[in-house]
């Protein structure tokens, strides 16, 4: 009986031992799955910045600045966004950090 027990015991801790990994796992997935969302908007935002500051290269011959700091700091928040869902970073974009 104590076989038994010891046996049942070392399985029930193998199942918790898998159950603390694939957690997270899911956590983060639903993490992935919202930053997806998130980061197929930003793409949406850049066509839009950067047809807006053509026609303003285009009309007042000079570029925009505020465009332009906007462009930057987009890309930088897309780029935490691509590290962070390729699992190259834990850092997650703007509103979790500040928008730089």
């Amino acid at each position: 009986m104590t076989d038994t027990n010891s046996t049942l015991s070392d399985g029930a801790r193998a199942s918790d031992a898998q159950d603390k990994g694939y957690r997270p796992a899911l956590i983060r997935g639903g993490w992935m799955l919202l930053m997806l969302a998130l980061f197929y908007a930003a793409q949406l935002i850049l066509i839009i910045a950067a047809v807006l500051q053509f026609g303003w290269l285009l009309f007042a011959k000079e570029e925009n600045e505020r465009i332009a700091e906007f462009g930057d700091k987009l890309a930088n928040w897309m780029a935490i966004a691509a590290r962070y869902l390729t699992v190259a970073g834990e850092a997650k974009p703007f509103p979790w950090t500040d928008w730089k």
